[in-house]
């Protein structure tokens, strides 16, 4: 069934599925439609600023995010700090780092519960080698969330920054304990082989080798697991 020229939420609607399927080529079309028909509207030009994104066209996708901000209405279904969140994540992979922190703290202005905002902010704080800054804001996500278990994984990286491996092999641990909502950045292999880093540290190696292969169980072809258990394989003379 065709659809009618002027339904531009049914154009993003089909843009979102689209967009489930990875046919983001596709899915960017039609959220083009929805905001060509009603330029407007904020929804829209969210969901197109996330397929950029996806497609790795940053600076368009910021583009498109800064447009949703603008345009907000009372009408709109998104929330503004949704829109923040989503503007900070495509400002990480451009490595703005601090204009990201920026936007992610506009989103905890509007929405101070946001764990996945305070996750997010403590991860571009990392970049930044603001680690105790870092790990504070994942502590606040924790917080809000206690069964985040991006938050746990990802405050595992600025502990081991601080040489507190401990800590950070507890924070690993907990993650895997209390896995049910992974984010797009992370994944149980990944959590995983960062234990696995972190008992080599504690030179518990047997133990480390234990975590690479269920990182690899998980997922395969997750190169960078394959090189770390082949180089202490090496290390350990097997």
């Amino acid at each position: 069934m065709e659809l009618k020229s002027d339904y531009y939420q049914a154009w993003v609607g089909r843009g979102k599925s689209l967009a489930e399927l990875n046919r983001d080529e596709e899915a960017l079309a039609s959220q083009n439609k929805a905001v060509q028909i009603k330029p407007n509207y904020s929804l829209g030009w969210n969901v197109r600023g996330i397929t950029l994104t996806k497609l790795k066209r940053y600076e368009e996708a910021i583009e498109s995010f800064d447009k949703a901000i603008q345009l907000n209405n009372e009408w709109n279904p998104t929330s503004p700090a949704e829109v923040w969140n989503n503007r900070g994540d495509a400002l990480i992979d451009l490595q703005r780092y601090s204009d990201a922190i920026a936007s992610y703290d506009k989103a905890i202005t509007i929405k101070p519960n946001d764990w996945i905002a305070w996750n997010n902010r403590g991860t571009s704080l990392s970049d930044l080698k603001r680690y105790e800054d870092a790990i504070a804001s994942h502590d606040k996500a924790i917080a809000i969330k206690p069964d985040y278990s991006a938050a746990w994984n990802n405050r595992g990286g600025p502990l081991i920054e601080l040489k507190r491996y401990d800590d950070a092999l507890a924070s690993f641990d907990r993650a895997i304990q209390v896995n049910s909502e992974w984010g797009d950045k992370s994944s149980p292999a990944e959590t995983w082989e960062n234990r696995g880093y972190v008992l080599e540290l504690l030179k518990r190696y047997d133990e480390a080798l234990k975590s690479y292969n269920k990182a690899l169980q998980i997922k395969p072809d997750l190169q960078t697991v394959i090189n770390k258990r082949q180089r202490l394989l090496n290390q350990l003379g097997r």
